[in-house]
């Protein structure tokens, strides 16, 4: 029953760090916009189009 618990933890520190992460770049993107530093911008929209990628993936193999 413990295995279990830990487990589930792990998981829903993985899926917490993973989408704290996403959301962390959607503030960047913002603040990088307002400011018209597109050049970050860029980098951050297409860090995070990774980042989703790899959810899709993740959850396509039910190994999220």
């Amino acid at each position: 029953m413990d295995n279990k618990k830990n487990d589930d933890n792990a998981r829903a520190l993985r899926i917490f760090s993973t989408t704290n992460k996403c959301h962390e770049r959607v503030t960047d993107i913002y603040e990088n916009l307002v400011d018209k530093d597109f050049e970050l911008a860029r980098y951050d929209l297409m860090a995070l189009i990774t980042e989703l990628h790899v959810m899709l993936k993740k959850i396509k193999y039910n190994d999220f």
